[in-house]
């Protein structure tokens, strides 16, 4: 629980990186030795100009790319079986757990909180991850903010 706890606090630190305004979503991929890999957040891809596309949510979503694809992403290829990916945020959409899935990540550890705008999608996202035998670990917020070393 101690490194869960360490990483989610890296993934948090990490999601104050995206500059959207209305949800800043942090992801740490780290291996079994508790070494980070990767970190990634949300927002725009290069190259694009974070501007007033920001302020509309359906543009805005078209263009972000998720904490976990960018993790994935600048992990540059590198072997992720084994490891285990941290969400900070919002637990991963179905889309970002299939790309999960594909990476070989074995472990999704995140806050269970989870907007009424994604709830579904995130039901979704936990049985696709249940169905490829990935571990979930949902560390309540009360832990999380209060864990002491």
């Amino acid at each position: 629980m101690k490194w869960d706890v360490r990483f989610l606090r890296l993934a948090k630190e990490v999601s104050t990186w995206s500059k959207d305004p209305g949800s800043q979503v942090g992801a740490v991929i780290a291996d079994s030795k508790h070494r980070l890999r990767a970190t990634g957040y949300n927002g725009f891809p290069p190259g694009i100009k974070d501007d007033e596309r920001l302020q509309n949510r359906s543009t805005k979503l078209a263009h972000t790319i998720h904490a976990e694809d960018n993790a994935i992403a600048f992990s540059f290829g590198a072997d992720l079986r084994d490891c285990s990916i941290y969400i900070f945020g919002l637990p991963p959409c179905s889309n970002c757990s299939l790309k999960i899935i594909r990476s070989g990540i074995r472990r999704v550890v995140s806050l269970p909180e989870v907007s009424d705008s994604w709830r579904e999608d995130c039901a979704l996202a936990e049985k696709l991850l249940s169905e490829a035998n990935i571990e979930t670990v949902k560390i309540e917020k009360f832990v999380f903010e209060n864990w002491k070393e």
